[in-house]
């Protein structure tokens, strides 16, 4: 019988130290130079988002200064600005006379 309510102590014990992960948004900020075309290729590309989900996004941006991409783990937050700056970069390569500005649009992580 002891061991029964060693287990269920346990049990108990363990489902009480199990928690949720944080969770973290992705967040654009709005700047004068990253034109709207190069913020819809980002958006498209990092998020998998449609063309008219990533002019929304924009558009937001544009009027309340920054937007949430999306909501991840740490972890995933984390690997999605490493793809943002490789495609900033190849973005970078292909117009290369826009590099200066496509590097200039800003990604954050935030708590959620």
């Amino acid at each position: 019988m002891s061991s029964t309510k060693e287990l269920t102590d346990v049990a108990v014990a363990e489902k009480e130290s199990i928690r949720e992960p944080s969770k973290y948004d992705v967040i654009v900020h709005n700047n004068q130079h990253t034109s709207y075309d190069e913020v819809i290729i980002i958006l498209s590309n990092a998020f998998e988002m449609n063309y008219q989900q990533a002019l929304d996004l924009a558009n937001v941006v544009h009027t309340e200064g920054k937007g949430r991409c999306g909501t991840y783990s740490k972890e995933v937050a984390e690997m999605k600005l490493v793809l943002i700056n490789t495609i900033k970069e190849s973005l970078s390569q292909i117009v290369p006379q826009r590099a200066k500005e496509i590097k200039m649009l800003l990604f954050t992580i935030e708590k959620n």
